[in-house]
């Protein structure tokens, strides 16, 4: 458990860096809180059969990457928003690695989805077209249908037979979270600044990761 008290040590680190506005600390930091947290998960994680502690360690090595592309000097956005797409494709994997069901009771669920999404979107899409960025709105466009498709396979976690519904809501919180640090990013960064908007977004990304990585591990029978 060493790592994962050092990764959380570093989040908050971080988080104090972000705050700070001190750039050079985070290049250390920020991609610090992963590297541990991947370290502590690979030192934790079964050899399942079915694959799934493999596919979120994907998902994990993909977020790292785009920390680091995010954070770089320069406009890496797209690199960093291709990045991202991958481990939310990994996390999807992983969440339906015994095949995607929505059984009526996530119904609420994929609404809740929806309503939230499209007008987050909509809003997103005429900030970029405004600020000149029409490149990006096809790959944003993908990249929000994914994400979506992402928190909705979370939170069906919490009524599948091979999910304990501890891990399950573990999961389907990281997953909201990971929606909601996203939403804040693209909306500080393409249509009006937020008040320590970049706080707002490491906190429930950082929190996101830890909550997906321990819910498949918890998933898993070892937590």
């Amino acid at each position: 458990m060493i790592y994962l008290y050092l990764s959380i040590a570093v989040a908050l680190l971080d988080w104090i860096a972000v705050a700070a506005k001190k750039p050079e600390m985070e290049y250390v930091t920020k991609p610090g809180a992963m590297v541990l947290l991947i370290i502590w998960f690979i030192t934790q994680m079964p050899s399942d059969r079915n694959g799934l502690s493999l596919l979120i360690l994907t998902g994990l090595i993909f977020s790292l990457v785009g920390d680091v592309f995010l954070m770089l000097p320069g406009n890496w956005f797209l690199a960093g928003l291709v990045a991202f797409l991958l481990a939310h494709l990994a996390y999807i994997g992983g969440f339906n690695v015994n095949g995607f069901a929505l059984p009526w009771k996530s119904i609420l669920f994929a609404l809740t989805i929806v309503v939230v999404t499209i007008p987050i979107y909509l809003r997103i899409r005429s900030g970029l077209i405004a600020g000149g960025n029409q490149g990006l709105v096809l790959p944003v466009t993908a990249y929000v249908i994914i994400i979506a498709f992402m928190v909705l396979s979370a939170c069906t976690t919490l009524f599948k037979v091979d999910w304990s519904l501890q891990a399950g809501i573990l999961v389907a919180f990281g997953a909201a979270l990971f929606f909601a640090s996203d939403a804040i990013l693209a909306w500080n960064r393409f249509v009006s600044p937020i008040t320590q908007g970049s706080l707002l977004v490491i906190i429930p990304y950082h929190l996101a990761q830890y909550l997906i990585a321990a819910g498949t591990l918890m998933n898993l029978g070892v937590l």
